[in-house]
């Protein structure tokens, strides 16, 4: 169980030093804090700590070892500050409770204890409300400067019902309130913070999701599958895109989907209901259960000739969708959130006219394999070097630095 692997380290030196007992930690002008390590959100925090170092602006980045660990950003400007990993899948629930509290109290302590050398603090994906609205209100009242980067303005799913929901909500609302400042990833995510909490425009600022292009790019190969990839849930049309391939098919378009992922722990039910539709057919859809490994993400798209991004009820950046753009893959997407956005920029995609049903995915769908797979590779292509260049992680460490020096 690693739960004592917190240290502070520079990462030009591998010298480590306990940070616990540590009262001559270095100087940074930036505190970046997030709880995740792995997946799209962690590679986001580790990017943009990477980003603002490689400029040359001096940086605390607080989160737990990045997996796989050649994430981890290095640099003479950026101070490590390991904090512990959860337990996801090993140990009883105890083991894990006591993993993730034990990781939030480090985490929490780590971040208070940078003040008052630092007074500019970046939170992306932080710790439980409960336990973040402290740390907001100690940074506020220390008259730090804290910014915070709202990927989703509500959540994908809730955790809570009823009293305990509104109670949640809240939370949320007093997040947006205590932060000196709101980064959101799309235009759509700041119009509905703007209409649902009544916030200030000027409060909020839109800096895109960076580009995640993969060592190895490789070409589409006309396998005829399909992609629906990441967080099983309702508002990314799971089932309406597996109803839709069924009806694709009987139309008469050769094509299978594969769906790899894991439910999100708010809606295990979803991902029961989307295998029971894909049984109707079983040869049509492929499941790949379970968290994909980074190192597993090159070979899952060499097999895919696009990826099914059927998004509703969406107003944030897809990670996704980004990944496939600069990685030389179409979608079939609809216009939610961010994709709008992408596509503004020179995604290539068939789209899914809304409201989103299996009738529209499978149109949809017809209408891609119209296309020869020449083309879609020509125009997936071309895509992949407009959005490495709109999504330029320099760019996007460079509007990070002005914010926290406003």
């Amino acid at each position: 169980m690693q739960i004592f692997d917190f240290h502070v380290e520079r990462a030009s030196d591998s010298t480590t030093q306990n940070a616990m007992n540590d009262r001559n930690l270095n100087v940074s002008r930036i505190v970046l804090m997030s709880k995740v390590w792995r997946s799209g959100t962690g590679w986001y925090a580790q990017s943009l700590a990477n980003a603002i170092a490689q400029i040359g602006h001096d940086i605390t980045f607080i989160s737990p070892r990045a997996l796989p660990e050649e994430r981890e950003p290095a640099g003479p400007h950026l101070i490590r500050v390991f904090v512990p990993r959860e337990l996801v899948s090993e140990g009883s629930r105890f083991r894990k409770g006591l993993a993730s509290l034990w990781r939030i109290f480090v985490g929490s302590v780590a971040v208070a204890r940078r003040w008052p050398r630092t007074t500019s603090y970046i939170f992306t994906i932080p710790e439980p409300l409960p336990f973040t609205l402290p740390l907001f209100l100690y940074i506020r009242a220390m008259r730090g400067r804290l910014i915070f980067v709202v990927h989703d303005v509500e959540p994908h799913a809730w955790r809570f019902r009823g009293g305990l929901r509104r109670l949640e909500a809240g939370a949320h609302a007093l997040s947006y309130r205590l932060a000196t400042h709101l980064v959101v990833l799309t235009s759509a995510a700041k119009a509905r913070a703007v209409a649902q909490h009544n916030i200030d425009p000027a409060k909020i600022t839109v800096i895109p999701h960076g580009a995640f292009p993969l060592a190895v790019q490789t070409p589409m190969p006309g396998s005829r599958v399909l992609l629906s990839f990441g967080t099983v849930r309702r508002n990314k049309n799971i089932l309406e895109t597996i109803r839709g391939v069924h009806l694709a098919r009987r139309r008469g378009t050769d094509v299978r989907l594969l769906v790899a992922g894991e439910p999100h722990p708010h809606e295990p039910d979803y991902w029961q209901i989307c295998k029971e539709a894909a049984a109707l057919d079983q040869d049509a859809i492929l499941f790949a259960d379970g968290f994909i490994p980074d190192a597993e993400v090159p070979q899952l798209l060499a097999r895919v000739d696009a990826l099914v991004l059927a998004y509703a009820d969406f107003s944030s950046q897809s990670g996704v969708a980004v990944l496939a753009g600069v990685n030389n893959r179409p979608v079939i997407a609809t216009t939610a959130g961010g994709l709008q956005d992408l596509f503004d920029q020179g995604l290539a995609g068939e789209l899914v006219a809304t409201p989103v049903t299996a009738e529209a995915i499978a149109d949809a769908i017809v209408r891609f394999y119209e296309v020869p797979v020449e083309t879609w590779q020509d125009r997936a292509d071309v895509a992949a070097q407009l959005l490495r260049r709109a999504l330029s992680w320099d760019k996007i460490g460079a509007s990070f630095i002005a914010l926290s020096e406003r």
